[in-house]
């Protein structure tokens, strides 16, 4: 089914006649990459103007990210976290850097399909299941963090299941707005590992220790090791391994590389 992402975007980028000139450039990039799957939608510079209104509260929560014209007010972008702390948000120039903008993708994409959960029917199974989905990406992002967030998923029982959703949104995407390091990378590598060290004879453990080793030392990109864990995955199946969102963060067709 084809994803359709909606994405507020400030109106200055899209060409409106606004007093904010946002660098149009980082938006370019990040809209050439995800155009067949996003909807785009206007929003005005001045777009704090109300959001004290529940109401308008509200009809941003269906946005999976924001992005802004540089020249919005410092004050303006605080007023937008604090009213909506889910929401991705990022400054349309710092988009031209690559790892910035696969940051904010990433992002975008774990929140659509954690809202997906609202769309198909809210339930404590469903949300369960999409955190154990994503757990490697977590702990490449905040191993210090997902261990603060495993607890509160465990007693989703507590909590009314609406409470509970609106309370774990924050927590997950204030933990993925922490940008995965590589020395996190190297440890999830490493816990993937283990999983084929049954299977793999000496030759092929040594091969695959040393990629990883070569990428912690920034010697390779993060997708030569990953190359050869989804090679083993393809072999030597693995059900839980298969669920990770780790090996596929975003659609297929954006071939993106991931991480660092």
């Amino acid at each position: 089914m084809k994803r359709e992402i909606p994405i507020g975007v400030s109106d200055c980028l899209l060409g409106n006649d606004v007093r904010f000139d946002g660098d149009r450039r980082g938006f370019a990039l990040i809209y050439d990459q995800l155009k067949a799957y996003l909807t785009l939608r206007t929003v005005p510079a001045e777009v704090t103007v109300g959001l004290n209104d529940t109401a308008q509260v509200e009809d941003f929560s269906t946005l999976c990210g924001l992005i802004l014209c540089e020249a919005q007010p410092r004050e303006s972008v605080q007023q937008l976290i604090q009213a909506m702390p889910w929401l991705p948000v990022e400054e349309a120039g710092q988009l031209q850097q690559p790892l910035i903008r696969q940051h904010l993708i990433t992002r975008i994409c774990a929140l659509w399909e954690l809202n997906q959960i609202l769309v198909d029917g809210l339930t404590r199974g469903a949300l369960i299941h999409y955190h154990s989905r994503y757990k490697l990406i977590l702990l490449a992002h905040s191993q210090p963090e997902y261990r603060k967030i495993g607890p509160f998923v465990a007693a989703i029982d507590k909590l009314p299941i609406q409470d509970f959703f609106l309370a774990y949104r924050i927590q997950l995407m204030s933990l993925l707005s922490i940008p995965a390091t590589r020395q996190n990378h190297t440890n999830v590598l490493q816990h993937v590992q283990g999983y084929f060290r049954p299977y793999l004879t000496s030759i092929q453990r040594q091969e695959l220790a040393g990629l990883i080793d070569q990428y912690r030392q920034g010697l390779q990109s993060l997708q030569a090791p990953m190359a050869l864990l989804k090679h083993y995955l393809a072999e030597y199946p693995d059900a839980y391994l298969q669920q990770q969102r780790y090996f596929d963060p975003y659609p297929e067709a954006l071939n993106l590389s991931y991480g660092i």
